[in-house]
């Protein structure tokens, strides 16, 4: 892992950094994880608030949310681990960082 960001956990080790998910070592505790979906972009993330222009953060939002509703299936840390991985590379995949 390089600055916080682990590309082959997710299996985009051939990805420019850009692609990668980032890894907040500040993960939030299992009782936040119940309900994880963003109402506003406000409420989202420092490490993503960083990294992503106010339309990126619009784009994380609706599909961590959206990743968030499908991945009922997996336990909490997995599908709060999946939804953020939808949301970066959604942002991502638009090209909508920061810098």
């Amino acid at each position: 892992m390089e600055d916080g960001f682990d590309c082959a956990r997710i299996g985009f080790e051939n990805f420019q950094r850009s692609e990668c998910v980032y890894q907040d070592d500040s993960e939030p505790a299992n009782e936040e994880l119940e309900s994880m979906i963003y109402k506003d972009v406000n409420e989202l993330p420092t490490h993503v608030t960083e990294r992503l222009n106010p339309e990126g953060q619009q784009v994380y939002l609706e599909a961590f949310n959206n990743a968030w509703e499908e991945a009922d299936a997996l336990n909490r840390e997995e599908r709060h681990d999946y939804a953020h991985q939808i949301g970066w590379a959604a942002a991502n995949w638009n090209n909508l960082s920061a810098h």
